[in-house]
């Protein structure tokens, strides 16, 4: 729903290839040294060891080249017991997942990886905020490990299954900082692809698919009267989407998600800040805006602000991902009438 911004990825790049680098890239390199009951696992390896880099911190694009070249080289035969487990060793997730900053002898890591992406909230839904917190380490007693006292990050979700595809679980662009109900309770081991799903590097709903109100018995898109769903009863309406985009295949995917998700099912519990907003597009007009803006003082330097103020969240795509619920609270404000009142569209 909500694209990640990778430019300033430079340094976070160079970070994940300086780990594998250390971590994983001497294995890789003997086992692609060895010998395989079948051909076509060692051409895999030697594939992997000459193009680790783009396995590493290749985008969307990368990766999912990567799969089809792998897919030709085995002709589509798994790979055996033996060497998915030399690719899961060379490839360890549950190393890099478990890496904490501070801890003697580790660096980068899940942790690090997540704090320094700084996506506020799960790309996914937009419901939950993704937020990394370390405490103090402490020495366990009688031992030389030293432990956290409480630590949290956001979870990890493999665009691509890890266990499906073991040469990307610890791919840059296969990790998407994400919250535990789209990760583990709703997605799972589903497969994804970016034939059909949107992949949050790569695309977001934006301005074509839109959250809207729709008063029960009607449909998404259909004019309706405001002053109809006013009041307490919000059973009178349900949440829905429009698909605004001239592209039918990007229209295809994005209703994946949605299903994937359950992002409508989910969005339909956050009603009564739909009543809210109703409330607000009949209280507050343009002139009331300025009013507020010129007797605020230096409370509020733009028009912008003081709409802020008024939905509560932020009006502007560029900054959904910073707050829960913003781009439906930017949605619904905007089919409300609320974001005309901003000084620029």
């Amino acid at each position: 729903m909500i694209k990640i911004n990778d430019a300033g990825h430079a340094n976070i790049k160079k970070e994940h290839l300086s780990y594998f680098k250390k971590q994983g890239l001497d294995l890789l390199r003997k086992y692609a040294g060895q010998k395989y009951k079948h051909p076509f696992e060692k051409k895999v390896m030697e594939y992997l060891r000459d193009n680790y880099e783009k396995v590493l911190i290749g985008n969307p694009e990368v990766l999912a080249d990567t799969i089809i070249t792998i897919n030709k080289l085995t002709s589509g035969h798994p790979f055996s017991k033996t060497t998915n487990r030399k690719l899961q060793a060379v490839f360890d997730y549950d190393i890099f997942s478990n890496r904490s900053p501070g801890v003697k002898g580790t660096n980068w890591g899940g942790y690090l990886l997540v704090k320094n992406l700084g996506v506020g909230t799960c790309p996914y839904c937009n419901r939950q905020y993704i937020t990394t917190i370390r405490n103090r380490v402490r020495r366990k007693k009688g031992t030389r490990k030293s432990l956290w006292e409480g630590q949290t990050r956001g979870t990890l979700d493999h665009f691509y299954d890890k266990k499906r595809y073991p040469y990307l679980a610890i791919s840059l662009y296969n990790l998407i900082p994400s919250c535990k109900v789209c990760n583990s309770d709703f997605k799972g081991r589903q497969e994804m692809t970016m034939t059909d799903f949107i992949h949050p590097y790569k695309e977001e709903f934006g301005s074509e698919v839109r959250f809207t109100i729709v008063p029960n018995g009607g449909t998404a898109g259909q004019p309706y009267d405001v002053t109809f769903l006013l009041g307490n009863n919000t059973e009178e309406f349900h949440i829905d989407f429009r698909y605004l985009s001239p592209d039918p295949d990007f229209t295809r995917r994005a209703k994946q998600n949605i299903e994937l998700f359950k992002i409508k099912e989910l969005y339909n519990f956050h009603k009564e800040e739909v009543r809210e907003l109703l409330q607000k597009s009949q209280h507050y007009t343009s002139d009331y805006i300025d009013t507020i803006l010129s007797q605020s003082g230096t409370l509020f330097n733009s028009r912008e602000e003081v709409v802020r103020f008024v939905i509560g969240n932020f009006a502007h795509g560029a900054n959904h991902d910073r707050r829960t619920l913003s781009k439906f609270t930017s949605d619904i404000a905007d089919e409300l009438g609320l974001l005309k009142y901003l000084d620029t569209r």
